[in-house]
């Protein structure tokens, strides 16, 4: 479930009005999905004007948080994004190396180390089809340069994030979009030193949105919620009348990324 957020006030453009003194006022600013935008007054925006950006519970916003309007009618900077980290303790890979490739998407980060060999790659399966639009990347003092990032689709379509890397160091957020991806591939010419690394998604469901009383939720996967109880031990039976009664189901039939999702909590 993603959330649309709209805007209702009033806003105009090139305004000539005697009650104003500025002639040219700014349009509503973009908002982006799974977030609102406050101002300190109702439009129309005249020049100085703060749009305020925050995102809905459970989202981090990636830019920044206040844009103004401008003399020429415009909003400073770019519109923010409001999404989730789709990569968090998904199954990882990389080419070489005894250090996990899981370790750069835990919950609490550590690096993962490749061999010092010849063109390295690590590798991510976010075990769902994501609207991905930003990576944040940390690189530990061993790495040598990132060739590329790829956003890679279930059908092997690829979208190549390499115009926007530049000179990576330490940390970094590369603003980069693709849709439906499955898989993000790092690139580096030699060794590849990976502290950290977030997928943001913004079709992805922040668990808050489960919304199930009395109940953990462990997980959001492909749209799904899956929760549990510490308190409550129940038969088969009994547990599917539980569910049912919260609005879900017993998970009678997991797939195999649903599955591996789990694995990891």
């Amino acid at each position: 479930m993603r959330l649309h957020c709209e805007i209702s006030t009033r806003v105009g453009h090139h305004l000539f009005e005697s009650a104003y003194s500025y002639s040219t006022f700014c349009l509503q600013p973009d908002v982006p999905e799974n977030c609102h935008v406050i101002f300190a007054q109702p439009g129309p925006y005249p020049p100085g004007t703060v749009a305020k950006y925050n995102c809905a519970l459970g989202f981090e916003r990636i830019g920044v948080e206040e844009r103004a309007c401008q003399s020429n009618g415009t909003w400073s900077e770019t519109a923010p994004i409001c999404a989730l980290d789709v990569a968090q303790n998904k199954p990882a890979e990389q080419s070489s190396g005894q250090q996990s490739a899981q370790n750069a998407v835990q919950s609490i980060p550590n690096c993962a180390l490749t061999d010092h060999s010849k063109s390295s790659w690590w590798t991510v399966s976010l075990l769902g089809q994501f609207n991905v639009r930003a990576i944040s990347i940390t690189l530990g003092h061993l790495s040598s340069e990132i060739v590329d990032i790829r956003l890679e689709t279930a059908n092997k379509n690829s979208t190549s994030c390499a115009k926007y890397i530049g000179d990576l160091k330490n940390s970094t957020t590369v603003f980069c979009s693709a849709d439906s991806v499955s898989h993000v591939v790092v690139h580096a010419t030699s060794r590849l030193h990976l502290c950290s690394f977030k997928v943001y998604a913004i079709n992805a469901q922040s668990p808050w949105q489960c919304a199930l009383p009395s109940m953990d939720v462990l997980t959001v996967n492909m749209n799904h919620c899956y929760s549990s109880s510490r308190t409550e031990k129940l038969d088969w039976k009994s547990a599917q009348k539980r569910c049912l009664d919260l609005g879900g189901t017993l998970p009678i039939r997991i797939s195999p990324e649903a599955q591996s999702v789990l694995s990891t909590i």
